[in-house]
């Protein structure tokens, strides 16, 4: 089942990694014995997921569980839909532009892109690069509402793809860089 190494330290951190496995077992069994999936109850699942993420990296979670239940309803209410990514529907950490000017989340992007689509997800536009751009001014928005409505925002955390562009890109920029650049030697 689960490894005891995982989360030891912090006896807070290990009671609330156990209640989010068992609450998350329990769901997954509820979804996987359903006949019609209830997407609330993947969206529950998902959530679970991410908090244990954040618990296993050491991160604050930012938004509660009540009860062992996500206060879902409440959460997206609260956080303006300008803050949240397109894709995850979640609060942006590290917010990214793309090459058709939207704006989202790092990771969710980046596994968009890996997965071999070469669209925009929210316009279908066809991205002339997959260049993803650091959206400052969205970040700091996000970082003073979250500091207005006491909600500790987790630092941006070092994903596995750090490197933001693509082979196609890395092939596109160097065939620029040899067709437009003088040689100064």
């Amino acid at each position: 089942m689960a490894k005891s190494g995982v989360f030891e330290g912090d006896p807070t951190t290990v009671v609330k990694a156990v209640e989010l496995k068992k609450e998350l077992q329990k769901m997954v069994r509820a979804i996987v014995d359903e006949d019609d999936v209830n997407l609330e109850a993947l969206d529950r699942a998902q959530q679970m997921l991410f908090a244990l993420r954040e618990l296993k990296l050491k991160k604050t979670v930012s938004l509660k569980l009540h009860n062992h239940h996500y206060d879902h309803e409440m959460a997206s209410e609260t956080v303006p839909e300008e803050f949240k990514c397109p894709l995850s529907k979640e609060l942006m950490r590290d917010p990214v532009i793309i090459a058709t000017g939207q704006t989202y989340d790092k990771p969710f992007i980046q596994k968009w892109l890996k997965a071999g689509n070469r669209t925009c997800p929210l316009t279908q536009q066809v991205l002339s690069h997959t260049i993803l751009t650091p959206n400052h001014l969205i970040r700091e928005m996000i970082m003073q509402w979250c500091k207005n409505h006491g909600i500790k925002l987790p630092d941006a955390v070092s994903y596995m793809n750090e490197e933001g562009l693509t082979g196609a890109d890395r092939d596109h920029f160097l065939s620029f860089v040899r067709e437009n650049v003088v040689d100064i030697a």
